[in-house]
């Protein structure tokens, strides 16, 4: 059976946010009128008082119902007493016995009550509660290397703790748990039942630490991935500055790089744009291959690489169109007619090309424009003209200065297509 003392009428301090076990030592703020008043009335009569719990938390200055403590508490000896400027008190409590509050009495402006002290029940014989001790203190030391705000210092105290119930109110004072859970196990009458229940939530919270480490710990890898990835960036500004790269430099290669992901290039096209993108990347404005380079990337960006959209050749309208837009020239139709059937009909035609002989303002020009809007395609004409050098059509060697692309490419830039009809003027 529990023993039992009736104490009557001790102060009644109600606390927040806290909790104050038996043999231990614990600084508590007190600032409501009705707790102040009960450590005062207690000072004057023999320095103890009951210090509760409460159930929900409160406004800071309202002192709390008697619906709003819990039963159990535990009574204290005030041990220091600090009186604060603002009127609030520090005071240094020690916790001695745990107890039930059998009644409250209302007074002026404090509260009191009488209690009963309620000793932990021995159930278990000593084998029994050894062996319960003996693996507590093995997880309990797990928990302290998990819990880095306990010092290793609180595991060597529980070692030197002289009874089972000393013991578990060192632990249940320091194990960081909710209030709640702490009033349910103060509450508890059977002490090996009361270190048995705290020893299932010393568990849980040990897997609960292990889980927040393993994230920690992957938090921590990926910010040090992106401190690297800032600190090598740093390092590139810096490098960068000292061999002059600007910042429209980088501009245009972030540039570059974006249209290089949009442009629907050919898997060797890309593969070399990428070669000369990153060759750029290693190279400042003053370097003579740069503008070799950066010209060289406008210009693969710049040529068209879609495929375009085939459309049904109708040899009805083109007929119409060459009538429309010419008087006569009955043979030259019939031919272009008859080109355009076997290119509908094979659909693919390599190698064919028309020529068209005749003096100035007889209509070549106007019959090529003719036969790609009967086509549906974009017309581009290439004047020849004084031309002595094939490389101003197929294009230069990089290597030259001002090296530019051949007539043909840059009446594919202009038309804006890869597939358009383009006619050779003034050949001869």
């Amino acid at each position: 059976m529990a023993k039992r003392e009736i104490i009557v009428k001790l102060p009644v301090i109600p606390i927040r946010n806290t909790l104050i076990v038996p043999n231990t030592i614990t600084p508590l703020l007190v600032g409501r009128e009705g707790s102040i008043k009960a450590a005062e009335e207690a000072l004057v009569k023999g320095r103890r008082v009951v210090c509760i719990t409460q159930k929900v938390e409160t406004e800071a200055d309202r002192n709390p119902s008697v619906e709003e403590l819990y039963r159990f508490g535990t009574i204290c000896t005030i041990l220091q007493v600090l009186r604060l400027p603002e009127g609030t008190m520090r005071l240094l409590m020690e916790g001695n016995e745990r107890v039930v509050v059998e009644r409250f009495f209302r007074h002026k402006n404090y509260l009191s009550a009488k209690v009963h002290v309620r000793q932990k029940i021995v159930s278990k014989d000593k084998v029994e509660m050894e062996a319960l001790l003996r693996s507590f203190k093995k997880i309990f030391g797990e928990y302290i290397k998990l819990n880095k705000s306990l010092p290793e210092e609180a595991l060597v105290q529980v070692n030197k703790s002289r009874s089972p119930e000393e013991f578990f109110y060192f632990v249940l004072a320091n194990i960081q748990i909710g209030l709640d859970k702490k009033q349910k196990l103060l509450e508890i009458d059977d002490l090996f039942e009361s270190i048995s229940a705290l020893y299932k939530i010393l568990n849980e919270e040990i897997q609960i630490l292990k889980l927040e480490q393993k994230i920690d710990i992957t938090v921590k890898s990926k910010l040090n991935k992106m401190q690297r990835e800032y600190y090598l960036t740093e390092q590139l500004k810096a490098i960068n500055k000292e061999l002059g790269v600007t910042k429209e430099e980088k501009a245009e290669y972030l540039e570059f790089k974006k249209r290089l992901e949009q442009t629907n290039l050919s898997d060797e096209a890309r593969k070399k744009a990428e070669e000369e993108l990153k060759k750029l990347s290693h190279l400042n404005n003053y370097s003579p291959e740069y503008s070799v380079v950066h010209t060289y990337l406008s210009w693969i960006l710049d040529i068209p690489w879609d495929e375009p959209e085939l459309k049904e050749l109708d040899l009805k309208v083109a007929e119409q169109i060459l009538n429309e837009d010419h008087y006569g020239l009955k043979k030259v139709k019939e031919r272009i007619l008859e080109y355009l059937a076997v290119v509908k009909l094979a659909q693919k035609v390599k190698g064919q090309i028309l020529c068209f002989v005749g003096p100035p303002g007889v209509g070549k020009t106007s019959l090529g424009k003719s036969i790609a809007r009967a086509m549906e395609r974009k017309f581009v004409r290439l004047s020849l003209g004084g031309v002595r050098d094939e490389a101003e059509i197929r294009g230069h060697r990089r290597t030259y200065v001002g090296a530019l692309p051949g007539v043909i490419m840059q009446s594919m830039k202009k038309a804006g297509t890869k597939n358009p009809l383009i006619m050779m003027d003034e050949i001869d």
